[in-house]
């Protein structure tokens, strides 16, 4: 049979071990088992945890199917990027975040129209 109890002292070692470096898997593994009470219901809640996250590959790989790359010309002049790069170039790369990144595209994007029509 499966040994529960060395499956559970692994598993604590493991969450140990990954506490400086916050291994994702085990991080969000982990939240759940904080007293999982007996080796039995250890093992439930990570297969339970682990169906989730197959199921989370399989819709990802079933939305893959579905994208199509649409290639466009690039533009003959260079982009101006000015304001993109002002605003990305206050903040410390580790502190970038996508709504970050969003909102200095928007940014971008309205001066550029701005410019280009003179009106917003």
């Amino acid at each position: 049979g499966v040994d529960y109890e060395g499956l559970y002292a692994g598993l604590l070692v493991l969450a140990e071990s990954e506490q400086a470096g916050h291994n994702a898997t085990a991080d969000s593994a982990f939240k759940e088992l904080l007293d999982p009470g007996t080796p039995e219901e250890l093992v439930s809640v990570v297969a339970r945890s682990l169906v989730g996250v197959v199921l989370a590959r399989v819709e990802y790989a079933d939305w893959l199917q579905g994208v199509q790359v649409v290639r466009t010309a690039l533009p003959a002049e260079p982009l101006d990027m000015r304001e993109y790069h002002a605003q990305l170039g206050q903040v410390p790369a580790e502190a970038v975040s996508v709504p970050l990144i969003l909102d200095a595209l928007c940014h971008q994007v309205a001066v550029t129209v701005w410019d280009a029509s003179g009106e917003v």
